[in-house]
């Protein structure tokens, strides 16, 4: 990897406060106290070119661009009353990253806060001084008055008479003026010297080197961090509590170091700076105790943003191989209604307990994203049922439900050899203008694919779908349904065709493309990239030639399974909480049933006969999600004169062209009603032996 790292000053008494808002306020002393190690914090600006696992040819590898502020820690554990040093390590309370496959999956099994970005180098319309020039720019997404935006985060400027040109690299920036070479420790801890003593004043300096000594002969000799997090679900009931939480340690190891050097052109003064925007959302500087040397307004394109800028202290680059080594959770807390306790990753319980709540100093929760809101937004509904086969949809379910749970689910209908699949696909209307920043967590476009079945608690039957996979283009929305309800939802791009909209009067035209991350093999490996998943056809009208399904299974389908596929019914999801150590381990399972309260506004339904339309599915099979293959649609055959015309179409790998059974379409507001949680389970280990 490529990472620059730029050393910036802060206030220890707000560090020592972060720690505690962090961690200490939560977890048993006897587990963890952490203190802040230095009074500095590291902003971290990484280029991953190829990230993965051991299993990469399964897994694929992944490329992203990374921002983080890292805090530098003192572990101490309460032993008999007293405090007792563990050992240093470090937090991110900040990242950003530019892959949303990175985002759900840091965020789920390491309990790392992690947030979609944009990275850019476009150095054209700078709004700041002549002279100055901006090295990178990183905007994060927020919500704002007309809906979610990106934004601008975090400009990394640089001050000097010698340009540098887009594409730079570090190692390419014009050189100190005196030579300094490689990064010296000793060196760096002279330059920290002086601003200590203009910062802190001459009676910490001594402690103050002390740490940062100890700290860095420690990070040298190693070449290893410990990084920990706090990983929370809330309570979809009450977003004040943590229905499950747990402090993750995991170990980043510098397994090969290529080149290593300094930034800018000078070892004191770096002539880098930091330009934070200031916003309520992210209060990075002001949570951090960062030292903010100016505060600026920039007005560009109509909007006037305020800036923190921040003076780097002898930045520096590093190329080199990481290693996740080690990742373990130390202790953990799952809060069903009754309080609990904190156990070890054993099992053991420890004391004494502390409360299950929610931290919401980084702002809030996934589920508080789906809290009812002052106005519910109009929603364009669009409904598509399709084919499949019977025994492959059971076959899934089966799968997909954990044993333990006492939900006993049904695939609806009384045909045994076929069955329906939903495919919902809703766009959120811009509302009024008053009403607008109250809806941004419900704007974007989103899709679900869900089975038709009949549910039963042990108190009753109830006809609802059952979630087997969802896609949003909205981040806050992915973020919410995965940390709430654990759905498995994803991060994908919607795309309008020719003709918008599922309208079309041309005679064979995509009306909807979607794709979204998934591994790509090739001969030689295996990488994680935007891959297409489906697109949504429109042809002349024609009759279903070359599916096997005869009219009688169509009129069965349309007169049994269409009514439950268009409307809003109850959906049942299962969510898993990932074990760090191992992906493949649940640490907790839950199966939810969230209903909703539907005001429809207007409803169209159609079917292909009789709209003079055919609209035909096209799904692109991969291996990360083998939707039509593991659900058994029913494909049309190739040789079929619509197969043949689908065929013939332009595509990348296999795809499976799935006629629409029945279509319709609604505009309607649609509002969370409750929460159920049917079953949580949390498998126990067996306790270590001394």
């Amino acid at each position: 990897m490529r990472i620059q790292i730029f050393p910036v000053m802060a206030t220890l008494s707000r560090l020592q406060e972060l720690c505690d808002r962090q961690f200490n306020d939560f977890i048993p002393p006897s587990v963890a106290i952490f203190r802040p190690a230095l009074p500095m914090v590291f902003c971290g600006i990484l280029h991953y070119p190829d990230m993965g696992g051991r299993l990469t040819w399964q897994t694929g590898s992944l490329s992203q661009n990374e921002l983080y502020f890292l805090v530098p820690l003192e572990r101490y554990r309460k032993v008999d009353g007293r405090e007792e040093f563990v050992e240093l390590g470090a937090t991110t309370p900040y990242i950003f990253v530019d892959n949303p496959e990175s985002v759900a999956a840091a965020r789920e099994r390491f309990g790392m806060p992690k947030e979609l970005a944009e990275f850019t180098t476009d150095f054209r319309d700078l709004p700041w001084d002549v002279g100055t020039q901006r090295y990178l720019r990183i905007g994060g997404w927020e919500p704002s008055t007309n809906g979610h935006r990106l934004g601008p985060l975090l400009d990394v400027v640089y001050s000097t008479s010698t340009p540098c040109t887009p594409g730079t690299r570090d190692d390419d920036l014009p050189r100190p003026t005196t030579r300094f070479g490689l990064l010296e420790w000793s060196k760096f801890a002279e330059n920290v010297k002086l601003l200590a003593e203009r910062t802190f004043g001459a009676e910490t300096i001594d402690g103050i080197l002390r740490r940062i000594q100890t700290y860095f002969s420690l990070v040298q000799t190693t070449q290893a961090i410990s990084l920990f997090s706090l990983r929370q679900f809330a309570d979809p009931e009450d977003v004040r509590r943590a229905r499950y939480s747990d402090l993750i340690a995991f170990r980043m190891q510098v397994a090969d170091l290529q080149s290593l050097g300094l930034l800018g052109n000078g070892p004191f003064l770096s002539h880098f700076q930091l330009r934070l925007r200031r916003t309520e959302l992210r209060p990075i500087a002001k949570v951090l105790g960062l030292r903010v040397s100016q505060r600026t307004s920039e007005s560009a394109g109509g909007t006037s943003e305020s800036y923190e800028a921040i003076d780097a202290l002898v930045p520096f680059y590093a190329q080199a191989d990481t290693d996740l080594t080690t990742a373990e959770r130390l202790c953990w807390h799952h809060d069903q209604g009754r309080g609990g306790s904190w156990h070890d990753d054993a099992g053991k319980l420890l004391s004494p307990p502390v409360a299950g709540r929610f931290n919401t100093h980084f702002g809030p929760s996934g589920a508080s994203f789906l809290q009812p809101q002052a106005d519910v937004p109009v929603l364009d509904l669009r409904y598509l049922m399709l084919a499949a086969r019977r025994k492959s949809v059971e076959r899934l379910l089966a799968k997909m439900l954990p044993a333990e749970t006492p939900l006993k689910i049904a695939v609806a209908g009384r045909n045994r050899e076929v069955t329906g699949l939903r495919l919902l696909f809703t766009r959120s209307r811009l509302g009024p203008w008053r009403h607008r920043g109250e809806l941004v967590w419900n704007d974007g476009t989103y899709l679900s694919i869900a089975i038709p079945v009949v549910a039963n608690t042990g108190t009753g039957t109830f006809n609802a779908n059952f979630m087997i996979q969802e896609f949003c283009n909205n981040p806050f929305t992915v973020q919410s349904m995965r940390a709430m309800l654990g759905e498995p939802t994803n991060h994908a791009r919607f795309v309008p065709g020719d003709a918008g909209w599922f309208a079309s009067t041309r005679a064979l035209t995509t009306e909807l493309a979607l794709s979204t991350m998934a591994v790509d093999r090739t001969s030689s490996g295996a990488s994680v990239v935007w891959s297409s998943l489906l697109d949504v056809l429109s042809v002349d009208s024609e009759d279903l030639g070359g599916l096997c399904l005869g009219p009688d299974a169509v009129r069965d389908l349309r007169e049994e399974i269409w009514p439950l596929v268009s409307q809003i019914l109850p959906s049942i999801s299962v969510g898993h909480i990932p074990s760090p150590s191992s992906p493949n381990r649940s640490l907790l399972d839950r199966v939810m049933v969230t209903s909703f309260l539907e005001d429809p506004l207007e409803r169209r339904a159609t079917r292909p006969d009789a709209s003079g339309r055919q609209r035909v599915v096209r799904f692109y099979e991969n291996v990360t999600y083998p939707l039509a293959s593991r659900t058994g649609l029913l494909a049309l055959d190739e040789s079929s004169p619509l197969g043949s015309k689908i065929a013939r179409l332009p595509s990348m790998g296999g795809t499976f062209a799935i006629p629409v059974i029945a279509a319709g379409e609604a505009v309607t507001r649609v509002r969370i009603d409750r929460f159920e949680i049917i079953s949580e389970t949390v498998p126990q280990r067996r306790a270590r032996s001394a």
